[in-house]
This record gives structure tokens, sequence and C-alpha cells, in this order.
């Protein structure tokens, strides 16, 4: 860290507590973010009201702990802070620093397919277990976006073998939050079932 930064989170760190609360909201979002990075106290302080902040932005943090699978970003999201399991995250293009990894593309669908494009399985486990929808929603099916969790997640499987373990448990998982086998034709859904019953269970296709 330079010298310059280190003394302005020192400073910072030293003003007294009811001063830090009335300058953080008139803070621009990105310089608000900025702000909470100087120091962990100053983060402990100010995550809940950044959060609360962003609801109306269309929960970016949800947006982007699902594509990190931060757990800890979507529970806050989900059970602190209320936002819809299924709401639609829009389409971010452009490039953001989230912990240590670059995202070029963000959102466009709701997050449990943002959590399944990059094949996150505690971050699927845990927006099933909130209730997210394991079918095609409605509005997915008004806005086009026909392919319904379980052929995406079957068709990872078969798309590289790197993805095989990861899309075995997303077909899992859907299929015991009541996903609709029909969605496959017979001979993949008496694959998933397979999957469901014998562990480690691969597809032939898959193979």
């Amino acid at each position: 860290m330079a010298s310059s930064q280190v003394m302005t989170t020192r400073l910072l760190t030293e003003l007294p507590a009811d001063v830090l609360v009335k300058i953080f909201p008139l803070l621009p979002l990105r310089d608000a973010v900025r702000f909470l990075r100087t120091c962990k106290g100053l983060y402990k302080f100010f995550i809940q009201e950044l959060y609360e902040r962003m609801k109306n932005r269309f929960w970016i943090p949800l947006r982007f702990g699902c594509a990190t699978g931060n757990i800890a970003t979507i529970h806050r999201c989900l059970n602190q802070l209320g936002a819809p399991v299924d709401c639609y995250l829009p389409r971010d293009n452009g490039t953001h620093r989230w912990g240590d990894e670059t995202y070029y593309v963000v959102g466009g669908w709701r997050p449990l397919r943002e959590a399944m494009q990059r094949l996150h399985i505690e971050a699927i486990k845990l927006l099933l277990i909130n209730g997210a929808n394991p079918n095609t929603t409605a509005a997915e099916a008004a806005s086009g976006q026909s392919t319904p969790p379980l052929a995406y997640a079957y068709r990872r499987g078969a798309e590289s073998r790197r993805n095989v373990v990861k899309a075995r448990a997303v077909c899992v998982l859907l299929v015991l939050a009541g996903a609709d086998l029909r969605v496959l034709d017979p001979v993949k859904q008496l694959e998933v079932q397979i999957m469901t019953r014998v562990n480690h269970y691969i597809p032939a296709s898959w193979r």
C-alpha cells in the first residue's frame, strides 16, 4: 500500500463516527465502494448501508455475488436485505473487478442463471434453498429465455469434461428442488434420474 494511501486510511479511521456517518451518504456509489476498501474497520461499519443503497440499483452485490460464488454476499442480499431470489439482474457489459477476478459481462438474467452460467455449486444450492424457481419462470419465457435450467445444466456437462462433476451436481440440485424432467428427452431423463440415485454416475454422452 502506498504511503499516501496509508496516511489517508489512518486519517479516515481517526475521524469521529458521527462525522463518517454524515460523509458516507454523500459519496457517489463508486467512491463509496472505494471508501470502504480503505480499511476493514470502515468496511464493517458501513457495508450494510452500502448494500441498502444498492437495493435501488438492481441489486449489484447480488449480481456479483452470484457471478463470483460469494456465499456471504448472496446470503446478506437474500436473508438480511430481502432481495427477491428470482429478480432480474440487468446485463452489464464492461470491465469489473470483484475480489481478485475481472468480469466483462455480468447479468442479463436472474441470480440462479448467473450462478449456473459459472457453475458455482454452493451459490446454486443457496439460491434454491431460498426458493429460486428450478424451472423456467414466466418472466423468462416472456423475454425469450426458453432453455430450462435443467436442460442448460445437462448441456454444460456434455460440453467439456472439465464441467462434468459440477454439471452433474447442478442437475441433481435442480431435480431435488423440483425441476421438471420432461424438458429432457427420455434417455436424458433416465440418466438424470440415475444421477440422483447413484453417486458419481456420469452419463455416457459426457464421458
